[in-house]
């Protein structure tokens, strides 16, 4: 993005979701202003436990947390229900439970997985403005 910049390409860039954390901000510093690209987790949650999550983190660690941090917070909790759900560990039991996940709330949002294990949730579309991120609008999941 510097180097783009440095060029000048003085446009919008699009991006990945990866681009949404803090060491993108810190390492693409002022060239990251006018990027956009997807979110991985909305750093503005919507939601009680969202904000719940949030406030606690950042009680903790001074700062924001990261998608990673919200991400895996999430993907701990999935798991934990399929394993209460589905009575145990075992791979084929506990792989039906998690493919049976329909809506589970989700700090990120609520996860479904389809028939093919993949999720599915709304996506917010980040721009850095000013070296911070902020939604530009949130995608709902189409029917």
């Amino acid at each position: 993005i510097k180097q783009a910049r440095a060029m000048g390409l003085n446009m919008p860039i699009l991006g990945t979701g990866s681009w949404d954390s803090l060491e993108f901000l810190s390492a693409a510093g002022d060239a990251a202003n006018d990027c956009y690209f997807p979110a991985r987790y909305n750093p503005k949650p919507n939601t009680d436990s969202g904000r719940a999550f949030s406030d606690a983190f950042e009680l903790k660690h001074s700062t924001q947390p990261p998608a990673m941090a919200a991400l895996g917070y999430d993907a701990i909790k999935v798991l934990a229900y399929a394993i209460v759900t589905s009575g145990g560990i075992d791979n084929e039991g506990l792989g039906d439970s998690l493919r049976s996940i329909v809506n589970f709330s989700g700090i990120t949002g609520p996860i479904t997985f389809d028939p093919e294990s993949l999720i599915s949730y709304p996506i917010s579309i980040l721009k850095v403005k000013e070296g911070k991120l902020v939604i530009l609008e949130t995608l709902p999941l189409q029917d």
